[in-house]
């Protein structure tokens, strides 16, 4: 259930058949070609759309030196020199503090030696750092309930609605930190048994779980029974579990 991109760094020296000056000597410079794998190892998730490599931000890192790049085409346009020796290059996408809708965050990085007059080819493997979640209903659920509005709330206090039957409701997943706890509650109502009436609201009390790093998690809901429902959660591939509810009338929704 792994999300992960390959960025591929390829570290040139300066070019062996040019004269260095005195400036120069002992130097080699930096040519980064980065690329996005789009395989996605995961069950049960449709293909997010990843970044392309030009939209990570580049940090290199050595003795004595420390440089930034918002953009891997702003580091490869200025093609800096950098004096022999032992670097850290590391690849970030992403806020990793931010949490909502689309926002997945991914961070690698790799140790290099750079030579002169020599090329050096390293790899690095940016995975996602935050927790990719979902809210789903069965088709049975969204026949026998209508007015359905679940929030994911998370360890921070952000709560994203997902309004299940509402008119051009999109499915989107929200990314959340990792480790924090998710919570799930909501609201829907059954179908009316009169034909005049709303219909009698449903509280579905809150189930709250850990987001775990490197697993995807699916909250769905379905209602197998009449009159019932059941909250199955599944985070990885190898954990699901299932939750029944004792639902719970809304006398106040009446």
């Amino acid at each position: 259930m792994k999300r992960h991109l390959t960025i591929l760094i390829a570290l040139a020296a300066a070019a062996c058949g040019a004269e260095s000056g005195p400036d120069e000597a002992g130097y080699g410079s930096l040519r980064i070609d980065c690329r996005a794998d789009a395989r996605i190892e995961t069950a049960a998730s449709r293909a997010a759309a990843l970044p392309d490599g030009s939209e990570f931000a580049l940090r290199i890192t050595g003795d004595g030196f420390d440089r930034s790049w918002e953009r891997m085409t702003d580091f490869a346009a200025e093609d800096p020199l950098l004096k022999e020796g032992r670097y850290t290059a590391t690849v970030s996408y992403g806020d990793p503090d931010a949490e909502g809708y689309d926002l997945p965050c991914f961070r690698g990085s790799t140790d290099v030696t750079v030579v002169a007059r020599r090329t050096a080819t390293a790899s690095v493997t940016a995975r996602l750092t935050n927790v990719p979640a979902v809210v789903r209903a069965t088709p049975q659920f969204l026949a026998y309930y209508h007015d359905i509005r679940f929030a994911l709330t998370t360890e921070a206090g952000n709560e994203f609605l997902h309004a299940l039957d509402a008119e051009g409701y999109e499915e989107r997943e929200v990314y959340v930190r990792a480790d924090g706890t998710l919570t799930v509650a909501g609201t829907a109502r059954r179908q009316s048994q009169t034909g005049t009436d709303a219909g009698i609201e449903v509280r579905f009390d809150a189930v709250t779980r850990t987001a775990e790093l490197g697993k995807r998690h699916i909250f769905l809901f379905d209602a197998p029974e009449t009159g019932g429902a059941t909250l199955t959660i599944r985070i990885g591939d190898d954990y699901t579990e299932t939750v029944e509810f004792d639902c719970e009338l809304n006398e106040e929704a009446r």
